[in-house]
């Protein structure tokens, strides 16, 4: 029971929200994963310079961001422990053409990246359509850019690629200071709660899992 997986070190702070991806573009080949254009994020001032793309390898370890890099961005989400060039490199290939995309938002003008986010295909459904149900995670918008509308464009440009995708629904996991944001991006709460541990120093941090609007 809760008391018990609490006792275990497990948090309860993980609530599951969802909305219903009606009216969004979808693919007329939904068994295969689609490959996206790079496209802006909006022409709001803050979002004019962005550019949302799929990630690359150029963006891990030794990327010409540097210190700007995929990884160094998730770290403002969770603990992320410094990989390896041939490490980022094995684990971008396994989940090309797979059962993942991941997106980062990039400064036009520098190649800065200020936003990722993840949609994986989940299997774990009745339909008989096998990807009915898309989860969304790791969705980071950088400290600099906190504020200014990027959050809620990008959770809407994941939602899209669910969508396209042939996702008929679309959930992801936050913490309950987020649950306002993700409210106001559309999305509602499923009355669900997980349980999760991080193990070690992998302690999940403020920084990233904010309200940003």
């Amino acid at each position: 029971d809760g008391l018990c997986a609490e006792g275990l070190g497990l948090s309860r702070s993980q609530l599951t929200m969802g909305t219903l991806l009606q009216g969004r573009a979808a693919s007329s080949s939904a068994e295969h994963w689609p490959e996206f254009a790079p496209r802006s994020l909006g022409d709001a001032p803050a979002l004019r310079e962005l550019l949302l793309r799929p990630l690359r390898q150029s963006d891990g370890p030794s990327g010409e961001g540097g210190e700007c890099g995929y990884v160094s961005l998730l770290a403002q989400l969770s603990h992320a422990p410094p990989l390896e060039p041939a490490t980022f490199a094995a684990q971008l290939a396994a989940g090309s053409g797979g059962a993942k995309i991941t997106a980062v938002v990039e400064r036009r003008e520098n190649g800065a990246l200020v936003g990722c986010g993840t949609v994986l295909r989940d299997c774990h459904v009745t339909d008989e359509t096998p990807y009915d149900v898309a989860l969304i995670e790791d969705v980071v918008v950088d400290a600099s850019m906190r504020g200014t509308g990027l959050g809620g464009a990008l959770v809407n440009a994941l939602l899209d690629i669910a969508a396209f995708a042939g996702a008929r629904k679309a959930v992801l996991n936050c913490k309950e200071s987020t649950v306002g944001f993700y409210r106001r991006c559309g999305l509602a709460s499923t009355g669900e709660v997980n349980l999760a541990v991080y193990f070690g120093d992998a302690q999940r941090s403020s920084a990233g899992d904010r309200d940003d609007s």
